[in-house]
């Protein structure tokens, strides 16, 4: 479950909607939901950018100081999008009090086999932790060695 996030939504917000209906509802009400992240450029925000481009959807982002108050407002329907770590909100997502709607990772997660995966409707669209880190483009003065390393290990 490492480096894994998930598209949140409130539970009883969307009980029964699918990735497909979000990204259409998405669609054709333009600038009407609210993307939350914990800072921009936080994984969750990237995460968020690239599943707008690549969907042709107009999220409205709002960035917030911590994971912990995005969370405050998504439980209480402040907001109503989160690209969200799985770790951290999988109790929710048991609960009820939180519905996935999709894994950002290339596949479904073995602790959600229920919950697709982004790419299974959005071909190509992968983004985890270390996606981003891969895709980081360098400075043009970077030393070769910094821009050919790979991908760091925390």
């Amino acid at each position: 479950m490492r480096n894994s996030y998930c598209l949140y939504v409130r539970g009883n917000q969307a009980r029964s909607v699918r990735l497909p209906e979000f990204i259409a509802y998405a669609k054709t009400n333009p600038g009407k939901i609210n993307m939350a992240s914990p800072g921009i450029g936080s994984t969750p925000h990237v995460n968020g950018e690239l599943f707008k481009v690549m969907t042709g959807t107009n999220l409205v982002h709002v960035p917030y100081r911590s994971a912990a108050a995005v969370m405050t407002d998504l439980l209480s329907g402040q907001v109503q999008l989160y690209f969200g770590t799985t770790a951290s909100s999988l109790e929710y997502v048991r609960s009820g009090k939180l519905r996935a709607l999709a894994v950002t990772i290339e596949r479904r997660l073995d602790a959600l086999p229920d919950i697709p995966a982004v790419a299974e409707f959005v071909p190509g669209y992968e983004s985890s932790t270390s996606s981003i880190r891969r895709s980081m483009p360098a400075l043009p003065r970077t030393p070769a060695i910094m821009s050919t390393a790979g991908p760091i290990s925390w």
